[in-house]
């Protein structure tokens, strides 16, 4: 009994809800004015509510665009520094090839003076034993 008891208050609750819903409904549909006035007053909250998300949305929209004209930029310079530091280095090569040239070209002369060098102090010692040889008495 006191189950069924439970249950009907239950049924009796929701149908109390079920009927208020139904006489809103019946109002809202008997009064077309009161209809108008509920569906503007939705339709501003909605707007009111939509406002800041669009403007957070254009704000972000806009943040997005900066940043990929920055990102831009920062490509351009990367790009620009990277044609500098490859033109720098081609450089550097062509000179470091001259100056290999170059070491090369003066290790050579370096090599013939030394020989020469040698050639002329050899003679050097010829000539000086030739003279010793004329200068003593026979």
């Amino acid at each position: 009994m006191g189950e069924l008891h439970g249950q009907v208050a239950g049924m009796v609750e929701h149908l109390g809800q079920q009927l208020t819903a139904l006489v809103e409904e019946l109002r809202t549909v008997a009064g077309p004015d009161a209809a108008e006035a509920q569906i503007e007053s939705v339709t501003r909250e909605a707007a009111d509510r939509a406002a800041p998300a669009s403007a957070r949305a254009s704000r972000a929209g806009e943040a997005q665009r900066q940043a990929e004209a920055e990102r831009g930029e920062r490509e351009q310079a990367l790009d620009r520094a990277m044609a500098e530091l490859t033109a720098a280095r081609s450089a550097a090569e062509v000179q470091s090839t001259q100056v290999q040239a170059e070491l090369s070209q003066l290790r050579e002369q370096l090599v013939v003076l030394h020989t020469r060098v040698g050639e002329a102090e050899h003679e050097r010692d010829d000539a000086t034993a030739r003279r010793d040889c004329l200068c003593r008495p026979s």
